[in-house]
């Protein structure tokens, strides 16, 4: 049903002797809360009649989104589970079936991720993913964050981020990992895993911060002061002295160590001067580059052996070294 603005709940139930509605639900499978989206439906329930519908929130996880006391919070499980007596054949089997289903899936995105084969698994995996290192990250290098996401593909991804010690309370400025899983229907062993520094445009207050050649510049010269501990020999090295020797062994950076092209040749000063003096943006040198605002290098995660918590301890472990990097690379 369409509310206010542009958002639209999943269900709305209607009471049997009126039109009233009396329920409303959300639900979230693969695709994840954005926005005020709960918070304009808040206040749209309380705008529709008085007193308000119930709401409900429905995900995989209860713990999804931290939902506040408005909505009644229900698992996606608990919602079918309660078909499988049904009387009728036909939904007591198909309740019985989306069950299983739902406690394999739950069982690999605690398992092994490499050796899942649910359709869903790594959505779930990169929201638990995410929501752990939320306090990981804001205990170690606080302001922080993370958030589960998707690819422009539509592949789950988990992007992690704390602000630059340059100025904290200036979180347009980042240094960051990006791991995005693998295309959905390969099931794929190999996941990208991506340390980044990004710099924004626009602030939380959608106040203009700076222009785009002026963030382009700025992440370009940010990333070339730590662009030795982005490399992936400095990172397994570093992530090893803080006991993730097995983890880190799952890293791998190619032919140039996770860069592009050469790192150990290239003159970072010089192209840093090319971009200031550039009307068209020449590029991200040996980094990938998201449009010059997100500067990266591109590792590859073998997720064979690997559980979420050992990837969750190895994306905040990730962000700790770069956010140390960073610090000791200030002017």
């Amino acid at each position: 049903m369409q509310t206010q603005g542009k958002g639209r709940l999943d269900l709305v139930l209607r009471g049997d002797d009126s039109n009233e509605i009396k329920a409303a639900l959300e639900m979230k499978g693969a695709s994840s809360i954005h926005g005020d989206q709960l918070e304009g439906y808040v206040s749209w329930a309380s705008a529709v009649s008085s007193p308000p519908p119930r709401l409900f929130f429905c995900a995989f996880d209860e713990e999804e989104a931290g939902v506040d006391t408005q909505w009644t919070r229900l698992r996606l499980k608990d919602v079918y589970a309660r078909w499988q007596d049904s009387a009728h054949p036909h939904a007591s089997w198909l309740a019985k079936s989306i069950v299983e289903t739902f406690d394999l899936w739950d069982n690999e995105a605690e398992g092994y991720l490499g050796a899942s084969t649910g359709y869903y698994v790594n959505d779930i995996a990169t929201k638990r993913i995410a929501r752990e290192l939320v306090p990981k990250l804001n205990e170690a290098v606080a302001p922080a964050n993370a958030n589960p996401t998707r690819d422009n593909a539509g592949s789950p991804m988990v992007f992690a981020w704390a602000a630059h010690p340059r100025d904290r309370d200036d979180c347009s400025v980042s240094v960051g990992v990006d791991l995005r899983t693998s295309p959905r229907r390969l099931n794929g062993k190999t996941w990208k895993f991506r340390p980044h520094i990004e710099v924004d445009l626009i602030g939380s207050d959608d106040r203009a911060l700076r222009t785009r050649h002026e963030a382009q510049s700025l992440a370009f010269d940010l990333a070339s002061r730590i662009h030795q501990s982005m490399s992936c020999s400095s990172l397994k090295e570093e992530l090893s002295k803080r006991g993730l020797e097995s983890v880190a062994s799952a890293l791998s950076g190619g032919r140039y160590d996770g860069f592009k092209r050469p790192a150990g040749t290239f003159d970072f000063d010089e192209h840093h001067q090319q971009i200031e003096d550039a009307e068209k943006y020449p590029g991200a040198g040996p980094f990938g580059g998201d449009k010059g605002l997100r500067i990266a290098t591109i590792l590859d995660l073998d997720v064979t052996s690997l559980t979420r918590y050992d990837v969750a301890d190895l994306i905040a472990e990730t962000v700790s070294i770069l956010h140390a990097a960073a610090a000791s690379n200030l002017d």
